[in-house]
């Protein structure tokens, strides 16, 4: 390929990811080229001057003091108060100041793990990359849930971000929870089960959504047994839920089948990652957010600026 004719498709190449926003697999199809070779032109695009990544940030921080005080107070890596921009939700705007803050932080990742749930999704559908990350590998935290939501689950969010920036993604078969610790025992024994959460526990940086205790009942209501619900002795007990693993007001594991029998990290490993990436935006979850920052269970944080003040809130009624 002559000098002129490389550096065209360099360009057509960069104007497909960067400006098109197409991945690079739908570039590689479109192109009737390799995904690997997309990657390296990208690469070159970037080294050549072709593409350069420019950060304007010229704006005043309008909560520089408030992520100041939430990072002296919980010993955050990080907090990232997101402030939502005209005719764009909570939600959209969490995602996107999530993903840009991942984007940062994966260039000098191997593993990174995922959870599954609604912000874990939005994140990865909006995540997009300046450079690619092909030596990146999504791990997912837990294994699937129903047919109705897999869209939800971690292996498909893996999926998602793995596709959105060239990285690769790895798939846990199993089920979200099983009939009993013995099953449990079982599945987790299994080589192909074991070697994918060994993964995870190895993982340099974590992304995890946040559910409150209100969580417990659902998932308990679609998959277990009435008598292994234990609604009774969960409604004033339950406070949080991580990766599926719900919590007391202490950020103890509760002792019931649900947490007995789920398939997934344990609070203990994921507590062991470098970095835990927590992302929310609804101010009901200010709790269960509050318990897992001050167990030191999460160790970064994307909220919105009225979810973090009641954090703040919730730590002045506990004092």
């Amino acid at each position: 390929m002559g000098s002129t004719e490389e550096m065209k498709f360099l360009v057509d190449v960069a104007h497909l990811y960067y400006e098109k926003q197409l991945t690079q697999q739908q570039i590689a199809r479109k192109l009737h080229v390799s995904r690997s070779l997309v990657s390296k032109v990208l690469v070159k695009a970037r080294k050549s001057g072709v593409v350069e990544v420019v950060i304007h940030d010229d704006k005043i921080h309008a909560h520089k003091e408030l992520e100041e005080r939430m990072k002296g107070i919980f010993g955050l890596k990080e907090i990232i108060c997101a402030e939502p921009m005209e005719g764009q939700t909570e939600e959209e705007c969490t995602a996107l100041q999530a993903g840009k803050y991942l984007a940062r932080r994966l260039p000098n990742v191997k593993y990174a793990a995922v959870s599954g749930g609604r912000m874990a999704r939005e994140t990865a559908m909006k995540f997009t990359s300046p450079i690619p990350l092909e030596h990146v590998t999504f791990v997912p935290l837990c294994g699937g849930v129903d047919k109705e939501l897999w869209d939800i689950q971690a292996n498909t969010v893996c999926e998602y971000f793995a596709s959105h920036c060239g990285a690769s993604g790895l798939q846990l078969h199993a089920p979200i929870v099983v009939d009993s610790k013995e099953a449990k025992d079982i599945f987790m024994s299994q080589r192909f089960i074991e070697e994918v959460l060994q993964k995870a526990k190895q993982s340099d940086i974590a992304f995890v959504g946040i559910g409150t205790g209100s969580r417990y009942f659902e998932m308990t209501n679609l998959y277990l047994e009435k008598e292994q619900c234990m609604e009774t002795e969960m409604k004033d007990k339950v406070k949080g839920d991580l990766i599926y693993n719900f919590y007391d007001l202490q950020g103890r594991l509760l002792d019931c089948p649900w947490n007995r029998q789920n398939m997934t990290l344990s609070l203990e490993d994921l507590q062991q990652i470098p970095e835990v990436i927590g992302a929310a935006y609804e101010t009901e979850k200010a709790e269960a957010i509050y318990i897992a920052v001050r167990r030191k269970i999460i160790s970064s944080l994307i909220v919105t600026a009225p979810l973090a003040r009641q954090i703040l809130k919730l730590h002045s009624r506990f004092l």
